[in-house]
């Protein structure tokens, strides 16, 4: 969101986007609701980000539904995946008890345990430092979309598809997990 509004404002020529931020951007919706920026151009697309709602092993949560109520972390304060984490859970009718936090602290909460999750945008070829530094923590689950919430989730954000996190790329993720991912992509305007 910040590089985008910096390209808006000719503070930076180009920077890095996510197909979520190039969406709103361009037509105004979300975090920048009734302002569109036409100019913006996404220059080319470079990889596929999934995101991750991951939990704590032993919390119990095993769906979406399972985290109302619960102090989940929505993403990094700031950052677009909380944006559009958020705007999954308002379209499944699901409400948790939001911790607001950047990414490091949410890490630090979970494994803590005051908080029973959190959710991140990992990379596509691989495993996230990011998991893989709380897993070194505490054991977690990564919880998987049915098939009508993924579908639920791509009809309300038309720049979202099917994406899979492979059993085995996470220790003790023994199972695949069904998610939806978006484009990372170089943007000017």
């Amino acid at each position: 969101i910040d590089i985008a509004k910096k390209i808006r404002s000719n503070m930076a020529p180009l920077g890095n986007g996510q197909s979520d931020a190039d969406y709103a951007n361009y037509l105004g919706t979300d975090f920048f609701q009734g302002k569109p920026f036409e100019d913006a151009r996404v220059l080319w697309y470079y990889d596929k980000v999934s995101t991750q709602f991951i939990v704590a092993k032993d919390s119990g949560v095993k769906a979406l539904k399972d985290l109302e109520g619960k102090k989940f972390n929505p993403g990094g304060t700031g950052m677009s995946l909380a944006i559009f984490t958020r705007g999954v859970f308002d379209e499944l009718n699901i409400k948790p008890n939001y911790f607001e936090a950047g990414q490091a602290s949410a890490a630090d909460a979970l494994v803590n345990r005051q908080i029973i999750g959190t959710a991140k945008n990992g990379i596509g070829i691989g495993a996230d430092s990011y998991v893989v530094q709380i897993l070194a923590n505490i054991p977690v689950d990564l919880i998987s979309l049915s098939e009508e919430e993924t579908q639920k989730i791509i009809a309300r954000f038309p720049y979202c598809s099917p994406a899979k996190i492979k059993a085995g790329m996470y220790k003790g993720i023994d199972y695949d997990v069904n998610t939806v991912g978006q484009m990372e992509s170089a943007v000017s305007s």
